[in-house]
């Protein structure tokens, strides 16, 4: 096999690992959320924990801005919105002179989920960094700056995969 289609593999397949090990950790925190449930914070998944630390955050979220940060439809927003009110998670806030948009607040029971939330993300990145920290600091750079090429390459990726699937599926129409 050539070198650079063994280079290939090798980045591609790294790639692909570290998405897997996500997927574990993904797997772990919606573990978490349903042992919540013990401590009378409902048995929550992963999206909706991530919601909720969206409104834990210093500004006010509204549906469309929720959506656009969390990666989802707003009608997505709207659904999961509406199971964690009846949850009692959290409450929606009509914003004056405006009869359409609403806000999100949390309730009691929303910050200790989005506490909770927190503190598990603390542990995942601080256990992760105890591993990586040992590398040279220049290592550590060009990881830094191969990791942001690489999230903008896989955005662009996933940009055109987008139209050429949107295309594909137009001409099957007709």
């Amino acid at each position: 096999m050539p070198e650079k289609e063994e280079l290939r593999q090798r980045v591609i397949g790294g790639l692909v690992n570290i998405a897997q090990r996500m997927e574990e950790v993904n797997g772990l925190f919606d573990k978490a959320g349903n042992n919540l449930a013990q401590a009378e914070l409902g048995g929550l998944i992963l999206t909706e924990m991530h919601f909720l630390a969206l409104l834990a955050g210093d500004e006010p979220v509204n549906g469309v801005a929720a959506a656009r940060k969390l990666g989802m439809t707003r009608g997505g927003v709207s659904k999961m919105a509406a199971r964690l009110q009846v949850g009692g998670f959290v409450q929606p806030r009509r914003i004056s002179g405006d009869k359409k948009s609403l806000l999100y607040e949390l309730t009691d029971k929303g910050l200790r989920a989005a506490a909770m939330h927190r503190t598990l993300h603390n542990l995942a990145e601080d256990l992760l960094w105890e591993r990586l920290k040992a590398s040279p600091e220049e290592e550590l750079e060009r990881f830094a700056r191969m990791l942001a090429r690489t999230a903008e390459a896989l955005g662009e990726a996933n940009r055109q995969v987008r139209i050429n699937a949107t295309a594909l599926l137009a001409g099957e129409k007709k």
